[in-house]
């Protein structure tokens, strides 16, 4: 008997990664405007929008089983995030999703500057100090990311820089609680 293989039963997409990653999303390999927004991704969506406008704690913690879609959709909603307006638009449109929950989403995502702080793992945070320090180390980074951004815009507009930071020693502005007695070095 031949041997039988899963692509015989089903149609996989060739452009399916098991792992998503952001690096797969910045090179275009795989690309966010493909996810499919299940129940439980509406759900975050709405999360977002409650956290962006104010009406619940500031952070969102995605948490699930090995393969069940995690990254890719905390990589979509911080894409979302960073898209412009009619790619928002275009997102919720494509998969017919709530009108007013784009809207309600767009207007939280607009009304301030949003850094959108994306962390991957979590299996080295073994104790709170480990847990602030891997905030402060994403935080740091993305500030980072949001910087360069910023000036790589404004340097494609010829536009002369003055007084431009050295991004290689760009620290946090937010301070370590006053509670926390010593911090480990977060271990990447």
């Amino acid at each position: 008997m031949a041997e039988q293989l899963y692509r015989d039963y089903f149609n996989i997409d060739p452009k399916y990664f098991p792992a998503v990653t952001a690096d797969l999303v910045a090179s275009g390999e795989v690309s966010w405007k493909r996810f499919y927004p299940h129940e439980t991704f509406v759900d975050l969506l709405k999360t977002v929008h409650a956290v962006l406008s104010g009406k619940t704690p500031r952070s969102i913690w995605v948490e699930g089983a090995y393969g069940t879609g995690k990254s890719h959709a905390a990589l979509t909603v911080k894409s979302l995030l960073e898209a412009s307006d009619d790619e928002v638009r275009a997102y919720f449109d494509e998969f017919e999703l709530d009108k007013d929950l784009c809207e309600k989403f767009l207007t939280a995502k607009n009304a301030g500057k949003v850094l959108v702080i994306h962390r991957m793992g979590s299996s080295s945070i073994c104790s709170d100090s480990d847990l602030i320090w891997a905030i402060h180390a994403s935080g740091s980074r993305a500030q980072s990311q949001s910087i360069a951004k910023s000036i790589s815009r404004v340097r494609t507009q010829s536009v002369t820089l003055k007084n431009c930071p050295d991004l290689r020693n760009a620290t946090s502005v937010a301070p370590f609680p006053s509670n926390v007695k010593s911090v480990r070095p977060f271990s990447r």
